[in-house]
């Protein structure tokens, strides 16, 4: 359907996008270009006749019912009429192009569109165009459902060489069905910044547990390592000995498994996520199949053998137990044992007694005893435990072995049940704990199992009730669940403990030699999802991956390091040269020196708050001028209470502030002038019931008095406040789901909001947006899919990239990073100009980074004569001394950046 306009415009509009220094404008009026191209009927206001709008057509959709465009009055950014594209075909592209205009060879344009995006996603291309019509490149922008708000959707770009014509292309693609509004096309040329794709920095293997098989004489080692990008996440079959890949099976749609067991028959199965599935992989035949999902669930935590090559699994977020009889190929659902939790996170199985142990979670810890013949539970803790396990959030690992139930409680704790009589057997809190997910019985050895703790090997004795240590091992890896085998070689001689670590590593101990190794599967591994980005006391920028991996990249050099095993990062600060570390879990701070060789001990911890129920610290900043540290976390799974934490490294005393903002939890935080300024979000724990609170809140804590002085709702019906930061404004700046706003720190009052990102979705959000200043002065930002800026002294919001852009962080030398929502870090480089530079300089001298005027003044008119060369050597000549490291560091990149431009 087309619908008809009643006015005529022809719009020329020109967008001045040089990114300037602090206190101008715009671009003065003899640096404005003086051909900007034009687009007839920019805004749609012209009439239309018959199905003809002016100034475009129909290139992509033609003849389809279910794919429509007109101009209409339902809805404009700007004047009377806008178009709207209706796209409901999931396999043709719809696009209507402007009709040609002609633009400079080699130019750099911005073109961009206002758009309200109903539906999946919507596109704006600039395609360029040789003198005989041949396409010879494009350039486009995707933006994706705006929730009811108009956002400009902005494309940067450079004509090619041979190019004399452009054309603007609005697009649906042949896969999606956008809907959606567009206003307000503008196009002109300017100085733009460029994207570059690092690509994966963080690589590795992520095996989430293991088990030990055999397979025609040869021990092997069952995993699933986790996937991402081109590498699938794969079964995989591992020779303990040489570790050499044996076998390997893709497993398309599968994020990874927490659950891999051998079953009585032999077979090996593997519980996944997100999906929810059960595969099987037979070792007499090398077969590998799908057999089915649990039900709805997503999750499988936990599996155990049963009888007959039956096979159990616990499941997430209903905690139900599930039973898989090869004999008639059924999956039974056996029901849910607490109506309250979401979590079966643990299972073990007794034999002997044909009974099934199940540990259910997330909030507090109960274990059931499973009767297999009549399908009845026994909750047990209950009649155990002071508190009856209500302090635990999850029995995190089980296992039967020697007649007993082996529980490793979240915080590591350790239990010990007699299977015989249900009785409490050992029971410690203040005692060595467990930090292996389970035990493995000792051959020969009546009523001794093994385990790790902090990568050290134990023995628990159950004729003395006690633990013992066993092996101090160096670098040593916290297994998975391992088992005793005979490897029948003369380095391993007798009983050797094989056991699955993590990062693909293999866990090896035998008694006889007193030998331990820590040694790596052959493999190849995969790129890791970035979790988070960090700017380093050495100048390089540091990516952390989900679940594991940290490894930096070099600005000057490109060099990318060696991925190391750590824990997952959620935030930094940096302090006396060190970078300081906030992981998950248990809220561990850590801290890392870049000048050390990476160790056991470097990074080092320096405290945690897993005793004070906190588990992510999201947030962190560091006051030089009180040599404190502040951290903001998420609380634990059993808890909607964050806190707010502060460490004096002078006094080395810890203050935790739980529920500062009650049942919400901190997420963000800035220091400015003595205070601290913090964010929050109404959501808790993972597997918490749900938020108990409606708006996030930004709030002040004075350090010296040690309380929360002021708390207001920045943005009315918003979730979370997240990026906040020091504008260039002295403002604080921050993201409230949709909108950015900044908050007056004298008047405490919000000063401006603007809406321009999207809302959180159902699921749970914690760390949403992230902001940072410029080199440039203006504020630049992500959030979840969107690359954006900002210009403070107007407002303007300016999309650089609508379809990427998740963490932000800037290195020393103004360049951003960000991820792809997946592996790949990008970087963004503003653009470079003489003005700024000079800018930079009187900004140098004012913070004192010059600190003589006879110098600046020698540089200002280097710069000025556009004598870049011997800028250059008089600011290395001044290194250190009238110059300081980080000013040189900067002036000599940004000069000779200049120089590579020029």
């Amino acid at each position: 359907m087309k619908s008809l306009t009643r006015s005529t415009r022809l719009l020329s509009l020109l967008i001045c996008m040089s990114l300037l220094p602090f206190g101008q404008g715009a671009l003065a009026a003899d640096n404005i270009p003086s051909a900007a191209p034009s687009v007839l009927n920019a805004g749609f206001e012209e009439p239309v006749t018959g199905e003809k709008i002016p100034g475009w057509s129909l290139t992509f959709g033609a003849g389809y019912s279910d794919m429509s465009y007109e101009v209409t009055s339902a809805d404009a950014y700007e004047g009377n009429y806008s178009l709207l594209l209706d796209d409901r075909n999931t396999s043709r592209a719809l696009g209507l192009e402007s009709d040609p205009f002609p633009i400079t060879p080699g130019a750099q344009y911005i073109v961009s569109a206002m758009m309200k995006v109903e539906r999946s996603n919507l596109a704006i291309y600039i395609r360029y165009f040789d003198a005989d019509g041949v396409k010879l490149g494009e350039t486009s922008n995707w933006l994706a459902s705006t929730d009811g708000q108009w956002v400009r959707n902005s494309a940067f770009t450079k004509a090619p060489d041979d190019a004399v014509t452009a054309t603007i292309l609005l697009y649906s693609s042949s896969t999606g069905t956008g809907r959606g509004y567009m206003d307000q096309i503008m196009i002109g040329e300017v100085q733009m910044g460029t994207f570059e794709q690092i690509g994966s920095v963080v690589n590795g293997s992520i095996n989430l547990t293991g088990t030990v098989g055999m397979e025609n004489g040869t021990h092997v080692m069952y995993t699933v390592y986790k996937g991402r990008d081109d590498v699938p996440t794969s079964f995989v079959v591992i020779d303990v000995l040489t570790r050499e890949v044996l076998k390997s099976y893709p497993m398309p749609g599968v994020e990874s498994a927490w659950a891999v067991e051998v079953a009585t028959d032999g077979s090996v199965y593997i519980g996944t996520h997100y999906n929810g599935g059960l595969y099987r992989y037979s070792p007499d035949d090398g077969s590998f199949e799908h057999i089915g999902r649990f039900g709805n669930e997503t999750h499988v935590w936990a599996m155990a053998p049963g009888p007959d090559g039956k096979i159990y699994a616990g499941t997430y977020p209903n905690a139900k137990v599930y039973e898989y009889d090869p004999a008639d190929g059924q999956i039974k659902d056996l029901g849910r044992p607490e109506p309250t939790e979401k979590y079966v996170r643990s299972m073990a199985y007794d034999a002997e007694r044909n009974e099934l142990y199940v540990g259910v979670g997330g909030t507090r810890s109960k274990v059931f005893k499973m009767n297999v013949e009549d399908g009845t539970y026994k909750e047990l803790l209950s009649g155990l435990l002071p508190d009856g396990g209500e302090s635990y959030a999850f029995p995190y690992g089980m296992k039967f072995a020697e007649d007993r139930l082996f529980v490793k409680f979240s915080n590591g704790d350790l239990l010990v049940i007699r299977g015989e009589d249900e009785a409490l057997e050992y029971y410690n809190p203040d005692g060595i704990g467990i930090h292996s997910e389970t035990v493995v019985a000792v051959p020969d050895q009546p009523g001794r199992v093994m385990f790790t703790y902090n990568g050290n090997i134990y023995v628990y004795d159950a004729a003395s009730a006690s633990i013992s240590l066993v092996k101090e091992v160096m670098d040593g890896h916290n297994f998975h669940t391992g088992k005793f085998v005979e490897l029948n070689h003369d380095d391993w001689p007798g009983w050797t403990l094989v056991a699955s670590g993590r990062g693909g590593h293999i866990v090896y101990y035998n008694p006889a030699t007193d030998r331990a190794d820590i040694l790596p599967s052959h493999y190849s591994g995969s790129p890791i999802l970035i979790q988070s980005i960090h700017a380093g006391p050495d100048g390089k920028m540091y990516v952390a991956g989900y679940m594991s991996g940290f490894a930096s990249y070099d600005p000057l050099t490109g060099e990318i390091s060696e991925t190391r095993a750590i824990g997952q990062i959620e935030s930094s600060a940096i302090r006396d040269g060190k970078l300081l570390i906030g992981a998950y879990a248990g809220g561990r701070i850590l801290e890392y020196d870049p000048n050390q060789p990476w160790s056991r001990t470097n990074p080092q911890p320096l405290f945690d708050l897993r005793s004070h129920g906190q588990d992510r610290p999201f947030a962190m900043v560091y006051a030089e001028d009180r040599d404190e540290l502040y951290v903001g976390t998420v609380p634990d799974t059993t808890s909607l209470e964050g806190a707010l934490s502060t460490y004096n490294f002078a006094t080395g005393e810890l203050d935790v502030y739980s529920n500062i903002i009650p049942n919400q939890s901190i997420v963000s935080l800035v220091y400015k002038d003595g205070l601290v300024y913090g964010g929050s979000t109404i959501y808790g724990g993972l597997g918490t019931d749900g938020p108990a609170e409606s708006e996030g809140k930004l709030f002040i804590f004075d350090p010296e008095t040690k309380s929360k002085i002021f708390e207001t709702v920045p943005v009315a019906g918003r979730r979370g406040v997240t990026g906040l930061t020091v504008g260039p404004d002295g403002m604080i700046w921050g993201i409230a789901e949709d909108h950015i706003f900044t908050f007056n720190p004298d008047t405490r009052t919000v000063e401006t909001s603007i809406s321009k990102l999207k809302r959180y979705g159902s699921s749970t959000t914690w760390a949403y947006g992230f902001l940072r200043t410029g080199i440039d002065g203006n504020v630049y930002g992500t959030s979840r899919g969107q690359f954006f800026m900002v210009k403070p002294d107007s407002m303007d919001f300016i999309m650089l990239n609508g379809s990427i852009g998740n963490y932000l962080n800037q290195d020393k030398y103004g360049n951003f990073y960000f991820s792809d929502n997946s592996s790949n870090l990008w970087k963004y480089t503003p653009p470079m100009s003489e003005e700024l530079l000079q800018s930079l300089l009187d900004q140098g001298y004012e913070k004192g980074w010059i600190r003589q005027q006879g110098i600046l003044n020698s540089l200002q008119v280097k710069l000025k004569n556009n004598n870049l060369t011997d800028f250059i050597r008089e600011v290395q000549a001044q290194r250190g001394k009238h110059v300081s490291e980080d000013a040189a560091s900067l002036f000599i990149y940004l000069a000779e950046r200049l120089v590579n431009y020029k």
